[in-house]
C-alpha cells in the first residue's frame, strides 16, 4: 500500500489535503546572510498563517548540514495540523563552504545518512524525512553534487522515496535528468524546483515531455512585468497538457519574506492573492489538481 511519510506519521495519499510543495521553517546558510530562520516562535506564527489561508500541509526543504530542525517542525505539525513532510538529502555544493566535514561525504555516506533519516528518523528519533532533496548549481556539476544525484538515485531505486531537484536559474536540466536516467531513476519520482525560472516554454515542454515535475515556485519573488509572464508561462504548460506535472509553492525561505519576522508578504500571499490570479489563466479544477492530487501522487511510495 502507498504511503506518504509526514513528520509525525504515515498517511494515505488522499489524506494529503492542499499542499505547498516548497517551504522553509528553519533555514541558515552563509549564501544568505542575515536571512536565517531560526525562531521557533516566529516559524511557528508564519506557518499558522499558512494553515489558516488554506493549505493542509507543505514540504519542509531544508536538508542537512543548513540549520534544520526536524524536532521543531514536529512541533509545528503538532500545533497547526499541517501535514508536513520534511526533507533529506544534500544541497548545492556552495551552500557548505563553510563545512569541510560535510564536503568530504562520500556517496556510500549519503546512502547511509538518507536511508537512515527515511527509516529509522532524524537522529534515530522516531521523526522520519519522506522525500530526498538535491541540488545544482549553474557551473558544471561539481562531484559533490553528482555524488548527491547517485545516493539520491540509490535509495529512490530502495525504498522508492520522491527527489526534489534544486535548479538554478541557468543550471543544465537536461543534464541533470541525463545522470538520473542513468542511475535507474523513473523521472516521473523527480520534482525539478525552480523551474519557473527557466522563462522559455519549449524548454520546460521538453523536460516534461521527460516524465518529470515542475515546480512552481517563485510567486513571491516577481515584480508586476516578470508575474505577468509566470502567469502565462503557467498557463501555456497547463494548456499544453502538463497540468498533472505541476507543483505549487512559494519558497519564501527569507525572515524579509515572512511577516512573523517582520517582511513581506507572508506565507497567507499564496493563497490569498497568488493562486486566485493562477485560477484565473486556468480553471478551479486544474489549482485543485496541482495542489492535491499531484503531490500526492508524486510524495507516495511503498516502504
Amino acid at each position: 500500500m502507498k504511503i506518504i511519510r509526514t513528520i509525525l506519521r504515515d498517511i494515505k495519499p488522499e489524506e494529503l489535503g492542499n499542499f505547498n510543495y516548497h517551504e522553509h521553517a528553519f533555514q541558515c546558510t552563509p549564501l544568505l546572510p542575515n536571512e536565517d530562520l531560526d525562531d521557533f516562535e516566529k516559524s511557528q506564527k508564519e506557518f499558522r498563517e499558512l494553515k489558516e489561508s488554506g493549505f493542509n500541509g507543505y514540504l519542509e526543504a531544508t536538508p542537512y548540514g543548513l540549520g534544520r530542525r526536524p524536532d521543531l517542525v514536529a512541533k509545528i505539525a503538532q500545533s497547526t495540523g499541517l501535514n508536513i513532510v520534511h526533507t533529506t538529502g544534500f544541497h548545492k555544493l556552495e551552500h557548505y563552504s563553510d563545512q569541510p566535514e560535510i564536503l568530504g561525504f562520500n556517496v556510500e555516506d549519503k546512502i547511509n545518512l538518507i536511508i537512515s533519516e527515511i527509516t529509522k528518523g532524524f537522529n534515530n528519533t522516531n521523526i522520519k524525512a519522506g522525500v530526498i532533496k538535491t541540488g545544482v548549481g549553474e557551473k558544471v556539476l561539481s562531484e559533490f553534487e553528482k555524488s548527491s544525484i547517485q545516493a539520491a538515485a540509490y535509495v529512490n531505486r530502495e525504498i522508492g522515496t520522491a527527489i526534489m531537484v534544486h535548479l538554478d536559474k541557468k543550471s543544465n536540466a537536461e543534464l541533470v535528468l541525463d545522470l538520473f536516467e542513468e542511475n535507474e531513476v523513473e523521472l516521473s519520482r523527480v520534482c525539478l524546483a525552480h523551474a519557473d525560472a527557466k522563462v522559455d516554454p519549449n524548454e520546460l515542454k521538453n523536460l516534461l515531455a521527460r516524465g518529470v515535475y515542475l515546480g512552481f515556485d517563485r510567486a513571491a519573488r516577481l515584480n508586476e512585468i516578470a508575474e505577468l509572464g509566470n502567469l502565462k508561462l503557467f498557463a501555456e504548460l497547463v494548456d499544453a497538457g502538463f497540468c498533472g506535472q505541476i507543483l505549487f509553492g512559494g519558497d519564501l525561505a527569507r525572515r524579509t519574506r515572512y511577516e512573523a519576522y517582520g517582511g513581506k508578504p507572508g506565507l497567507r500571499f499564496l493563497n490569498e492573492v497568488y493562486l486566485p490570479k493562477l485560477q484565473a489563466v486556468t480553471s478551479e479544477s486544474q489549482i485543485g489538481q496541482i495542489l492535491n492530487e499531484n503531490p500526492a501522487t508524486w510524495l507516495a511510495f511503498t516502504p
